[in-house]
This record gives C-alpha cells, structure tokens and sequence, in this order.
C-alpha cells in the first residue's frame, strides 16, 4: 500500500528516497541500482521504500514526470490560447527537459529512456489537449481527428526536442522556432505541385 502522500512525514521520507537515488544515478548505471542501495543511501529500511515505490522503475517515472512538470511549470503555459508561441514553448520545455535529463541521469541506458519516453508524450499529449479543449470552448470526448492531431503534434515536438538533445548547432530557441514551422507547414514542400503530377 502506498503512503499518503499529504504526511509531512511521507513528504521527507520521499525526498530522501529522490536525493538518495540522484546521488547513486550520478555514481552508477540505472540497471546497476538496487533497491537495496537507494533504501541505505536514503538511511531507511527497503520496506520504508516499497511503502512509497513499488520498485526503482516506477521511481524514475515518478522523478521524470515532475521535472517535465517543472519545465512546463517555467514556460508559463497559456492554456487559453492555442498559437505558434504555444508550440515553440511546449518544444522549450520539452528540451529543457531532456537537457536536466543529460546532466543529471546521464548514466541511464537508451533502452531505460525508452520506457520513460511513453510517460513523458502521454502527458506532453494531455497539455495539448487541454489547451486545445480551452480554446474552443469543447468538453466531453475529443472527435477521433482531434485525437490524431493531439497524438502528431506530441510525437513531433517530442521528436524533433529529442534530436535537438542528442546533436544540434542550433540554440533551442532557434530549434523551437524551426521545430514549429515544420510542424504547421507539415511536409506540403516535400511534395510538389501534387495538381500537376495528377
């Protein structure tokens, strides 16, 4: 059972448990981590650990979805207006992420990072939605064109932030801008005059 998590108590015991495994992430390999090492880093038990966490996976998640929320957090999200400021700060934030990522978890393996990348486009994809729910004033269930454009659109931004961390000259407000252009042209350029190839 897991603790609850308005206890100041449960709220300590949690950021001993983070700062323990922050401090044995930039020591070691994620795989190499043992719950054991997180819980007498921490000074606790392992089952003072599984009251909070069922197992280190779910610990990462739990980290990395509070610092995707803190990025959120810094580019002042307007979830009134959907536009290309919009895009390029959710892109910002996306990279932001990935940067705190690189600094601070660098010894986590690409296949551990895949598993996270499901977590962080589902809620990259609840951002959009939400903010596509607030400007046209729509409630109850999104129409299946909706969802598309939510899914395309968390995916794209997800990717094109991902490629900027992993090689790019360029800074990450060019990369946004860029990023969004791309985004809403989409690949019509590619394609040609499709009306005379007809």
């Amino acid at each position: 059972m897991i603790a609850n998590t308005e206890d100041p108590r449960v709220k300590r015991s949690r950021q001993l448990i983070k700062d323990a495994f922050m401090a044995l992430i930039m020591e070691r390999d994620f795989e190499s981590i043992t719950v054991k090492d997180i819980a007498e880093r921490a000074t606790m038990n392992r089952a003072t650990f599984y009251a909070h966490y069922v197992d280190k996976y779910m610990l990462l998640e739990v980290m990395f979805l509070e610092l995707f929320e803190q990025q959120l957090a810094v580019q002042k999200m307007d979830h009134s207006t959907f536009n290309t400021d919009t895009l390029e700060r959710l892109i910002m934030a996306v990279c932001n992420f990935f940067t705190s990522v690189k600094i601070g978890c660098h010894k986590i393996s690409s296949s551990v990072m895949s598993l996270m990348e499901e977590k962080i486009i589902s809620r990259l994809a609840q951002v959009i939605e939400g903010i596509m729910e607030q400007n046209t004033g729509a409630g109850g269930a999104a129409s299946e064109e909706n969802k598309l454009t939510v899914i395309m659109l968390s995916w794209s931004i997800y990717g094109a932030a991902l490629q900027w961390s992993r090689s790019s000259s360029l800074s990450m407000e060019a990369l946004a801008a860029q990023a969004t252009a791309g985004i809403l042209n989409g690949a019509g350029h590619l394609c040609g005059n499709t009306e005379n190839k007809k």
